[in-house]
């Protein structure tokens, strides 16, 4: 065998005996991948020897630590550099006051804020910063998980959707997203206008679409949004949380909405479930609206009088209870509106944006979503759907010519 090798016997029986040895590197690279996996394969080799020395007191020359890291595949994962890319929806160019200018003689003089998005394993969270440029002092900050720009035009979309003539299963699946994102819209909090209508035969309903009567029998009213045919019962497996007895987090909620509508509290329960109905017809309404709006003022040359007070009298219907506010004394007497459910936040959120001249809300002329453009005369969403549309416009012109000519 060592003559068909072309290999000395020596050097076998060397190499047998090698064999039966340990492999002398092991433990050191057993420690360097499990540190490996716990800061994402970012430690590099002068890394790695800072923190073997330091950390683990495992004193090597570098050379041995990139020798190592060689060997059993250990180097840090070099990423390549990725092309910039607009994460938000770009709303609007402000002037450029400052003009690269980022010295202020006096505090409060010059603010500067910007958006970071941090990724994280829950998903993106959104950090705005104010910083004054005086001291580099951080004014304020607040952080999210989404934008609410974002929350009101999905919420749009979701309605053009059905304005659109989707199928059903389109539909469900948009709903179901949105829902599952945001949280359900809280259509209980915007109806009974009753603190404690749990105490009372009958709820007292301000007029809506949802429910035509003025009046209502409690019990009827509760069987919309929770599906037990009795109180504190087991349907299907499913124990229903009227009751907060036991339950620590229903206790803290009852606690922290004491003074708060009961409607509000329940809102939260565990077994809250709101009408699909509801939710979808709410949806829709909130895109005609704009669909309203859109049509108006574009073809408000080409329409009568009496089609135009018919858009009037269309958008005249939209309205919605407002939401209570109060006044907070921060460095300046401060606004705070009190959003008692997802249902105010969106349609107060989508009347201020449907009369926003500087960032008007816009349907993109190719996909017909629902987007807040960054000049008034803007057609599309972004400038794939403008590429795209200009494509299928040249192709139905071509058609047009070819038909031409075999006629």
């Amino acid at each position: 065998m060592c003559r068909f090798f072309a290999v000395s016997r020596s050097g076998y029986y060397s190499f047998v005996k090698r064999m039966k040895r340990p492999e002398k590197d092991a433990v050191l690279a057993e420690i360097i991948r499990q540190q490996q996996a716990k800061c994402f394969h970012t430690y590099g080799y002068r890394r790695m020897w800072q923190w073997l020395k330091g950390s683990k007191e495992i004193c090597h020359n570098p050379k041995t630590i990139l020798r190592v890291m060689k060997k059993y595949d250990l180097l840090a994962e070099i990423r390549r550099r990725r092309k910039w890319q607009q994460m938000s929806q770009h709303v609007h160019k402000y002037q450029n006051l400052l003009n690269r200018n980022f010295q202020a003689a006096a505090p409060n003089c010059k603010w500067v804020t910007d958006i970071s998005y941090i990724q994280t394993k829950q998903g993106v969270l959104y950090l705005s910063m104010i910083r004054d440029l005086y001291d580099n002092s951080i004014v304020a900050y607040k952080t999210a998980t989404q934008q609410t720009v974002n929350l009101v035009l999905d919420a749009l979309n979701v309605g053009m959707l059905m304005m659109g003539r989707r199928t059903d299963v389109d539909v469900d699946a948009a709903i179901l997203e949105f829902v599952t994102k945001y949280g359900l819209l809280g259509l209980m909090t915007a109806l009974p206008t009753t603190p404690s209508f749990m105490d009372y035969e009958a709820v007292y309903l301000p007029k809506n679409h949802f429910i035509k009567a003025e009046t209502m029998e409690t019990e009827d009213y509760l069987a919309l949004f929770y599906p037990f045919e009795q109180l504190d019962v087991v349907k299907q497996g499913v124990e229903s949380d009227w009751t907060v007895s036991g339950d620590r987090t229903m206790i803290a909620l009852t606690m922290t909405f004491a003074d708060e509508p009961m409607a509000k509290t329940m809102s939260f329960q565990r077994e809250y479930a709101e009408p699909y109905d509801w939710i979808a017809q709410q949806l829709k309404d909130w895109a005609f609206t704009l669909t309203t709006s859109v049509l108006y003022y574009h073809d408000y040359d080409s329409i009568d009088e009496g089609t135009r007070n018919l858009y009037r009298k269309a958008m005249a219907a939209f309205g919605g209870i407002a939401p209570s506010y109060h006044i907070e004394l921060l460095e300046k007497p401060t606004i705070y509106w009190d959003f008692h459910s997802l249902l105010l936040g969106i349609q107060m959120m989508f009347s201020f944006m449907l009369v926003d001249e500087a960032r008007p809300l816009r349907l993109c002329k190719h996909c017909q979503k629902v987007f807040m453009s960054s000049r008034a005369n803007a057609a599309f969403c972004s400038a794939r759907c403008k590429n795209q549309y200009n494509v299928y416009k040249s192709r139905g012109k071509h058609k047009e010519q070819d038909g031409d000519e075999n006629a």
